[in-house]
């Protein structure tokens, strides 16, 4: 027996109702921390991009596209941008 339509869109709302409860169930005290931490660790560079993208984020609402070459911890960049933004709830 086959789910129809119906069936198959409440399966799937209720798995991203479950999903984005999960994503929102975390300790701001601790994500605000690590943001502390993480701000410290930047270099010089991506300091400027991050203090740049937050004012951004926080005032001007504008789009920012990182581009760097490889072994430029972009990543490390991007996951402290990710809980900075998180921790605004």
């Amino acid at each position: 027996m086959s789910l129809s339509k119906k069936e198959l869109t409440d399966i799937n709302n209720e798995n991203l109702d479950q999903l984005i409860q999960k994503e929102r169930s975390y300790n701001i005290i601790q994500l605000k921390d690590k943001v502390f931490q993480n701000i410290s660790l930047l270099n010089k560079d991506q300091r400027t991009a991050y203090n740049a993208i937050i004012f951004a984020v926080k005032y001007v609402f504008k789009c920012f596209f990182i581009d760097r070459s490889n072994k430029t911890d972009k990543t490390f960049l991007y996951n402290t941008l990710f809980i900075s933004v998180k921790s605004y709830r």
